[in-house]
């Protein structure tokens, strides 16, 4: 660790790693502190040809290379706080720091990641890198500079994270106003991912049970398949079982295979006789010409992944074979399996 070779360095900084990953479910105090140490060390590596303007730091080769802010994240390492908030200094803050502050979830973060987030407005990668990272945190500070800059689809998503309905105001004029002016200018070049991302962030944040509209934008053939796909993702995360008949309804219908597909799976988290019946119901759907924007799949492959959820759900194996299910479901499985509250 002494030494500046980048051999040396390199060499010094994967058995670190080595010994990070082993079995353990706790990271020694010794170590996390030499990659504290590496992380701060801003000496230069030597007997390197390092293609940049800058030359080759210890704690650049910690950071990007060795990639430590990860590691201390993984284990929630709090005494790394203080030294991944120094790394957020300066015009390009370490993407591994903020990460880091985020995973380790210690609020001391909170205000270095707001100053990051007002000195980037000008740069769009490092901004939302912080806006997201203070989403996460449920930094509701972060607020009032996001709601002047609701012009991409990572912002929104951002301020929809934070949870506060202050900000429906300003999301319903991305909606209804795009080229509205605010204190931080025209929302000017908003797209239709932009303005879709508005359009979730108002029922998220308004609605005390958004279920239903999620639902009703499932169901939605005026948008797109991403659209209507990403409210699958969501009626997975919050599994309410009144979202059942819906999902089922989704995998029938849907023209987009990229739907059908990922409505069949998300249902493996729905512990619900509703959401068993609807699926052996479905190995008689019609799935010819199903196709997402990469490729066609072929009939054989939903009803495959349709076991594979009843299998999730059940516990029980019986391949794509639904008069087998049906069988087993009416004969014992129906009275029999115990379903979640």
């Amino acid at each position: 660790m002494k030494l500046t070779d980048y051999e040396e360095v390199r060499n010094a900084h994967s058995a670190l790693r080595v010994v990070a990953s082993g079995d353990s479910d706790h990271l020694p105090h010794w170590l996390a502190q030499l990659m504290i140490a590496a992380l701060r060390d801003r000496r230069h590596v030597t007997d390197h040809h390092y293609d940049s303007a800058e030359p080759l730091t210890i704690s650049y080769h910690a950071d990007e290379d060795a990639d430590f802010p990860y590691l201390l994240a993984e284990f929630k390492h709090r005494d790394a706080v203080p030294t991944l908030i120094e790394m957020l200094d300066g015009e390009h803050p370490s993407r591994g720091a903020i990460f880091a502050l985020v995973a380790i979830g210690d609020k001391r973060a909170v205000a270095p990641l707001l100053a990051v987030l007002k000195r980037s407005v000008e740069k769009a990668e490092i901004f939302e890198r912080a806006a997201n990272a203070l989403a996460r945190l449920k930094a509701r500070e972060a607020l009032p500079v996001l709601l002047t800059h609701l012009r991409r689809r990572d912002i929104i998503e951002a301020v929809e994270k934070l949870g506060d309905v202050a900000a429906v105001p300003a999301l319903e004029d991305v909606v209804t106003r795009p080229h509205v002016l605010h204190e931080g200018g025209y929302y000017t070049g908003l797209d239709k991912a932009a303005i879709w991302a508005a359009r979730v962030a108002i029922v998220t944040l308004k609605e005390k049970d958004p279920t239903p509209r999620y639902c009703e934008f499932l169901a939605d053939r005026s948008l797109g398949e991403f659209e209507r796909r990403g409210m699958v993702w969501r009626l997975g995360d919050r599994p309410d079982p009144a979202a059942i008949p819906h999902l089922i309804t989704a995998i029938k219908t849907d023209p987009s295979g990229a739907v059908v597909n990922q409505a069949i799976t998300v249902l493996s988290v729905y512990k619900h006789q509703a959401a068993v019946e609807g699926l052996i119901g479905c190995f008689d759907a019609e799935f010819e010409q199903k196709a997402d924007w990469k490729r066609a799949y072929s009939p054989a492959m939903f009803r495959q992944n349709i076991a594979e959820t009843l299998r999730a759900i059940t516990g029980q194996s019986f391949g794509a074979d639904k008069a087998t299910w049906q069988e087993w479901w009416d004969r014992e499985g129906r009275n029999s399996w115990k379903q979640s509250p």
